[in-house]
């Protein structure tokens, strides 16, 4: 046999070459798929085989076709269909069963071929079906916008892309309703307009709402907290939670909370709040009875030791025996109360939240610590001619001891301060050296004015050892009463004009400040506590015998000692008591700070050095008041607002001239950071303008919004001027 629409020869190749399969004894589930495979009956469902039983096959026979069967069939039934994999498997017994095998086999073929074929005749009248219908019913819709009067649909209409078709199919839904209407009105002798009525009543309903939106929105902006509570019940539920709060200009939290609200009490409803829990009498009258207990009070005997309690009742008063902090341990002795027992039985999950929380925190410090490192590391390889960094650092001052002293000397120690620099340049040569400096004084505050002197006394060294220098780079520690505050930036801001060279200062991460200064402020205080060693004469008491000391020695060769008196010190800072600068929001998240060009005010602030954009731009002027000329300028707009001494960005709701303040939302966390969202415990906060510090340029992503890439804070107007530096 031969299945039609097959080739003769090749169908009776394929079949010998499944028959020899059948032939040899070997069979094999290899061989068995090959051959599978060049008869290609795959997913053809045909007429069962029948497999051979016991009954009509000696025990043999039995056992060989009971063990093919169990070793072909689990394969193919994962491979193919049941009935598939059990005519393969019938097949394959019957070579074995019966020598008629091949004939039945080749049967099998040609019967799966055939049914093949017929699959493949009956997808082929059904596409062609689908496409015919598909033409009859274009015809049908052509005809049907012919007799309205209409373009018919042209078959390029297939090759546009999905939204143009969405698009065409709207105008040509749009066309056909308008030649509807045109039609129906004309033989029904009726007006249009009669017909359009439902649609503009429901495009006049649509108007109204909007109208009553916008009512809702401008009431809020002056409305208290719990009238805004109950007209944002009245936010539809069809909103978004994004359109929503950015129509209403409130959080999306508050826009849930509300529908929230709405859904459990009703529109225009007023949430409830838990009262705070209240001491119980019997818990005021345990206290009172702890301290009118003998063992922690004494009662006066003084006839006037009495307070008197109201309605006649008087009480002698007693006296307390130890320090409130005493009586409190002693009571919660007497008294425990266990809010978490001795043994944590907390939930791993706990301890998981608190490391991810705390991990936050040290990676972020890690990547400071790092880059900060690096950048320092790559600037003294990248020194040039014109650059020059200094490292500088507060050692631990140096305290006088004088052997066989006093009693009266010994407590009355005098610290001597002793600062190192460290100055690293490129000498005649190209050279990168380094030149140690230290300063000692007899002034021990460690204040702002003590390090400006000395950098003035190390641009001086500067100028005469390196004058190719234009340029200089301060290291230091975060120190905030030494060196990191907003008194050392103005003076680095005005370091162009006073000393003709440009300045950057640089500080390293928290707790990382060591550097080779830490070296030379050792090494100093070193040799001066050997000059104990000499007799009892010449002793170093102060910061001019240190000095005398220092200059004398062989420590003069590597370090240059320089002498700063107190009154120099003190008549400075005297003179920097008009100094008027505002401090910078998140002064310690930033380590770099670099002027920016041609202004004595604008300084701009970096997370870490390597930044190539300033994650703030702070002007140091002081300022009083906010000059606000019209409301609408700043409604809707975000500002910065300094709440607690921290600097938030916050959105304006509301404007009041008059009083001076403006209602805003706030946004967390405070500066400096890259994303910020609204506040969930803060939701409404009412500013006075002198806190309000600037105004800000955010763009909204989902539901939080960022700084964007390079933007600078844009600083408002102020009605006072800093003093000079």
């Amino acid at each position: 046999m031969e299945p039609e629409g097959k080739g003769g020869a090749e169908s009776e190749s394929a079949i010998d070459s499944y028959l020899k399969t059948f032939h040899h004894g070997d069979f094999g589930q290899f061989r068995f798929l090959q051959a599978l495979r060049t008869l290609q009956i795959i997913r053809m469902p045909g007429s069962k085989l029948e497999c051979p039983t016991s009954k009509n096959y000696s025990p043999d026979i039995e056992l060989e076709v009971s063990s093919r069967r169990e070793e072909s069939l689990s394969p193919l039934t994962q491979r193919f269909e049941p009935d598939i994999a059990e005519n393969v498997v019938a097949a394959s017994l019957l070579s074995v069963a019966q020598p008629s095998a091949p004939d039945i086999a080749e049967h099998f073929v040609v019967e799966q071929a055939s049914l093949e074929l017929e699959h493949e005749n009956i997808m082929e009248e059904g596409q062609e079906n689908t496409e015919a219908k598909h033409q009859n019913d274009k015809v049908e819709l052509n005809s049907g916008l012919n007799e309205l009067g209409l373009q018919p649909v042209g078959d390029d209409i297939k090759s546009l892309p999905k939204a143009e078709k969405v698009e065409y199919a709207k105008r040509k839904l749009e066309n056909v309703s308008h030649s509807v209407a045109k039609r129906l009105c004309k033989v029904l002798d009726v007006e249009e307009k009669q017909l359009s009525a439902a649609e503009e009543e429901q495009k006049e309903m649509v108007t109204e709402f909007n109208s009553l939106m916008l009512k809702i929105k401008e009431k809020l902006k002056t409305a208290d907290r719990k009238t805004k509570i109950q007209l944002l019940t009245l936010c539809p539920s069809s909103w978004t939670l994004t359109f929503a709060s950015s129509f209403f200009s409130v959080s999306r939290y508050v826009i849930k909370r509300e529908r929230d609200l709405a859904a459990t009490v009703g529109i225009l409803a007023v949430p409830t709040y838990t009262p705070r829990v209240n001491v119980t009498e019997e818990m005021r009258q345990t206290v009172v009875d702890f301290y009118c207990d003998d063992r922690y009070s004494r009662v006066m005997p003084g006839k006037k030791d009495f307070v008197s309690l109201g309605g006649g009742n008087h009480m002698q008063k007693r006296l307390v025996l130890n320090n409130l902090i005493e009586q409190y341990g002693e009571f919660k002795n007497e008294h425990p109360v266990w809010v978490r027992p001795p043994t944590s039985v907390s939930q791993l999950s706990d301890i998981v939240k608190t490391f991810a929380s705390r991990l936050k925190s040290i990676v972020r410090h890690d990547y400071v610590t790092h880059q900060q490192s690096l950048f320092i590391k790559e600037m003294k390889q990248k020194l040039d001619d014109s650059t020059a960094i200094i490292l500088m650092d507060f050692s631990m001052n140096y305290t006088s001891i004088v052997q066989d002293a006093t009693q009266n000397f010994h407590w009355s120690k005098k610290g001597i301060t002793v600062h190192p620099l460290v100055v690293y340049a490129k000498d005649e040569n190209g050279d990168i050296v380094h030149k140690s400096l230290c300063f000692l004084s007899d002034d021990v505050k460690h204040d702002v004015t003590q390090g400006r002197l000395y950098q003035q006394e190390a641009i001086h060294f500067i100028k005469n050892n390196f004058p190719d220098v234009k340029e200089v780079l301060y290291v230091t520690d975060g120190c905030a009463a030494q060196y990191k505050c907003c008194t050392s930036f103005a003076n680095l801001c005005e370091h162009e004009s006073m000393y003709g060279i440009k300045a950057s200062w640089s500080f390293f991460a928290t707790s990382h400040g060591k550097s080779a200064c830490d070296g030379i402020g050792g090494l100093v205080k070193r040799e001066a506590a050997k000059s104990l060693r000499r007799p009892c004469r010449n002793q170093i008491l102060n910061a001019q015998h240190l000095f005398d000391f220092c200059a004398s020695s062989s420590l003069s060769q590597p370090i240059s000692f320089f002498l700063i008196p107190k009154e120099k010190i003190d008549k400075e800072r005297e003179r920097e008591t008009n100094l008027n600068a505002v401090s910078i929001p998140g002064t310690r998240s930033f380590h770099h700070f670099t002027p920016v060009p041609g202004s004595t005010s604008l300084i701009e602030c970096r997370l870490i050095s390597n930044d190539s954009d300033a994650a703030l731009v702070h002007d140091l002027l002081p300022h009083q008041n906010l000059i606000v000329d019209s409301a609408e300028n700043y409604i809707g707009s975000f500002v910065a607002v300094m709440v607690e001494n921290n600097t938030f960005l916050a959105l304006v709701s509301d404007v009041n001239c008059e009083e001076q303040e403006a209602e805003l939302s706030l946004l967390e966390p405070p500066l400096p950071a890259t994303r910020y969202t609204f506040s969930e415990n803060l939701l409404s906060y009412v500013a006075p303008f002198p806190d309000i510090v600037c105004k800000v340029d955010l763009s909204e992503t989902g539901t939080t919004y960022e700084m964007p890439v390079g933007g600078r804070v844009t600083q408002p107007q102020r009605k006072e001027q800093r003093g000079p530096v």
